[in-house]
């Protein structure tokens, strides 16, 4: 039996927790008079099976060992942005992997070491962007001086850019250039010394050169703005530097784009409140200390995100776990696609644009579905859908080899970082949902993971997987623990 009575081990006043829990469930239909009825024919019962929300509703002190709960006690550490984001730097103490090949590099703006680190790589990430952003320019001004021209002319080595109202001068790629040739000269096995950078260069890119290469970064991100010249010379430059760059096989080339966009979100809370898109290092800096009490985090963007439609989506991908030691861990096979409800653009940063959770969505879901997409009701899809439409484009296999594979490695490495910090209990589970984007080449990364994941209802989608996973919960936990075979879940043991 399980409900709230008097003989739980209940604390007093207990409150919601930092966790990144992102149930925000309440089901209007509950009767508390029959609630408090039941409670009171149950009170002199000691259930043998707890379920709560919140982890802090139960003292684990007061459990009987034969007591099942749907918690750990103190397994906190990395369901908040600021635990997963602390642990997963450990991980090569643990596997022969490198987080950040399936997690977006991530900073706590609140701690100092970090905040410089975040912004030698803002900086270095302005100056790709430059460069790339030339790049753009460079062929889509050729292109049109072909289309305007109107008799053959002798090629030349400088192309005036006429009738440009908004200049950036050339001198920016020879600052980029600059910043980026200091970076090179100190990459060892992949890692940025950045402070070493500054040490042995004796300034050479003083904070005023490091200033300017930020302004032209946020002019050339704004579409009206361009070079002021283009040259073949320039041109190879720019294109030797990235050449030279991506030889060096940085994991996450792959969502680095050219707006240098980042994502700031508080350390410790869900569902998307106060997670904000920004590409404006001083503005970054001011929101973070402008609270005190805020934890913030600040994560690297996917800026080439893997687009349904031309929208974003994220998905919801679940995995429990039955024991810490040894780790035994159920990876469910089924998950869900959460939809952005406007066009992919990083023009706009607004949350209809680019938080998929379901809690920010349904603002913009009015009762006409003024802004429901037209091809996912609800916005949301199941994976089955979601492979339906990769195997119409002839694109099945990335789901089978890169995205579910991709999506399993990166639970598990998450999981080997923190096993040995989490008080064990024999007869505790946890079900965990766990976010995850997609990349353009395909690859998962993995964003967050939720401890009480919200589990109601709220569209056709959820409505039935959910209720799915709660059933073959029951089905892993108790009727496996009972010797029964004869019920098939659909939660796959992966460790």
């Amino acid at each position: 039996s399980s409900g709230i009575n008097a003989e739980w081990p209940l604390r007093p006043g207990s409150s919601s927790s930092d966790e990144s829990s992102d149930s925000d469930d309440s089901d209007p239909k509950t009767d508390p008079d029959f609630i408090r009825i039941v409670s009171r024919l149950l009170k002199d019962i000691s259930p043998t099976f707890i379920w709560t929300i919140k982890r802090d509703d139960i003292d684990f002190k007061y459990l009987n060992r034969d007591q099942i709960v749907n918690h750990y006690c103190k397994a906190s550490s990395f369901t908040t942005k600021i635990g997963l984001c602390h642990h997963l730097r450990s991980l090569p103490w643990y596997d022969a992997s490198d987080p950040n090949e399936f997690f977006p590099r991530c900073y706590q703006l609140y701690n100092e070491d970090d905040r410089e680190d975040f912004k030698e790589d803002f900086e270095i990430c302005a100056s790709l962007s430059i460069l790339k952003i030339y790049v753009k320019q460079h062929k889509e001004h050729i292109k049109n001086a072909e289309i305007e021209r109107t008799s053959p002319e002798p090629e030349k080595d400088d192309i005036p850019v006429e009738k440009a109202e908004n200049l950036v001068p050339i001198a920016a790629i020879d600052l980029a250039i600059l910043h980026l040739t200091n970076v090179v000269k100190h990459l060892d096995d992949e890692f940025i010394d950045f402070k070493s950078e500054s040490r042995s260069n004796n300034n050479i890119m003083t904070p005023f050169k490091r200033k300017s290469i930020l302004n032209y970064s946020y002019s050339l991100s704004a579409k009206e703005f361009r070079f002021d010249a283009f040259s073949q010379a320039t041109l190879d430059v720019a294109t030797g530097m990235l050449k030279e760059f991506g030889e060096l096989k940085l994991a996450q080339e792959s969502i680095e784009g050219c707006t240098n966009t980042w994502i700031m979100k508080p350390g410790a809370k869900s569902r998307g409140r106060g997670v904000i898109p920004q590409n404006n290092f001083d503005d970054i800096i001011k929101l973070a200390d402008s609270s005190k009490e805020e934890k913030w985090v600040i994560q690297k963007y996917i800026e080439h995100p893997l687009l349904v439609h031309n929208t974003k989506f994220d998905i919801r991908q679940w995995f429990m776990v039955t024991d810490w030691n040894p780790l035994t861990l159920y990876f469910y096979q089924d998950s869900y696609l959460r939809f952005g409800s406007r066009p992919f653009t990083l023009d706009d940063f607004d949350p209809s644009i680019h938080l998929c959770n379901n809690s920010i969505q349904k603002k913009f879901l009015s009762g006409q579905g003024k802004n429901e997409t037209s091809f996912a009701k609800g916005n949301m899809w199941t994976s089955a859908a979601f492979k339906k439409h990769l195997d119409k484009h002839g694109n099945l296999d990335k789901w089978d080899d890169l995205i579910y594979p991709g999506m399993k490695k990166a639970i598990q490495r998450v999981m080997m970082t923190i096993q040995d910090i989490i008080e064990d209990r024999k007869n505790s589970f946890e079900l965990y949902g766990a976010d995850f984007m997609v990349d353009s080449n395909y690859s998962p990364w993995l964003i967050e993971i939720n401890c009480s994941p919200a589990m109601g209802g709220t569209t056709k989608v959820t409505e039935r997987l959910c209720s799915e996973v709660l059933d073959d919960c029951i089905k892993v936990i108790i009727d496996k623990k009972e010797k029964s075979t004869d019920r098939d879940s659909a939660l796959i043991p992966l460790l």
